[in-house]
């Protein structure tokens, strides 16, 4: 009787485990197909150039500018994760755990395409002139985020992505206010309502990978970090809007 109630027991956790699987698996399956659908609608760049909304909103001018300098320093976070997954690879800290770090590899090669598409639709409709003078520091910047949250633990990239996703949101959709409320450029709205989606997207990925472990020693870790990433996004943010 103590054996069968054993193996009733074992049954009942590994079909528990197969269903969460399962579920997770549909779960990132449609967030990747949401973030695709997002990122191939198409954007009337040339309207939103001719409208010239920047021109006549230093407001407007300052956001856009510190668009742009996330999304150049979002796109080295992924290149600097890459680097310190093949820097991992090579001093062999990651023979033990292959397949994680290869998903993980997968995930940053395919956000930082993403995050690339912004890049391009924001140089679509912005001057060189209008792009921040510190856009040199912003890619330093970007680049060592994504080497450090990697190197020293890969799950660390999923936890930063969480962190700054989480203040973009934040930021595109005060502005997507903002801009509803003075009558701006219906296409401009749109372009911007398009990328907010898919850094959303891209938070809830990386919040469910992160969710698999491995955990750090001590529970705080995560919430510390998060809280001096999205702070530190919030900081650069700010200053990109000045300069």
């Amino acid at each position: 009787r103590v054996r069968e109630h054993g193996d009733t027991t074992m049954h009942r956790r590994v079909s528990t485990a197969r269903s969460l699987y399962v579920n997770y698996l549909g779960h990132t399956r449609k967030l990747r197909v949401r973030s695709l659908c997002s990122a191939n609608q198409s954007i009337d760049t040339s309207l939103i150039r001719r409208s010239q909304p920047m021109t006549t909103s230093p407001w407007l001018l300052g956001e856009m500018r510190s668009n742009h300098a996330g999304e150049t320093g979002a796109v080295r976070i992924y290149t600097g994760a890459l680097w310190a997954l093949d820097m991992r690879k090579w001093l062999g800290w990651g023979r033990n755990h292959v397949s994680y770090e290869e998903r993980l590899r997968s995930f940053a090669e395919q956000h930082r395409q993403s995050e690339q598409r912004h890049l391009d639709l924001l140089e679509q409709v912005m001057r060189p002139s209008e792009f921040s003078v510190l856009l040199p520091g912003w890619r330093v910047c970007g680049w060592c985020l994504g080497a450090v949250s990697t190197i020293w633990c890969p799950r660390g990239l999923y936890v930063t992505t969480d962190a700054v996703e989480t203040f973009v949101e934040k930021h595109y959709q005060a502005q997507i206010r903002q801009l509803q409320v003075e009558g701006g450029c219906p296409e401009l709205i749109r372009m911007l309502k398009l990328c907010c989606e898919d850094e959303v997207v891209h938070r809830d990925e990386a919040r469910a990978l992160a969710a698999e472990g491995p955990f750090p020693w001590v529970p705080q870790v995560d919430t510390i970090w998060q809280a001096l990433v999205f702070q530190g996004s919030a900081l650069a943010a700010a200053l990109a809007k000045r300069v």
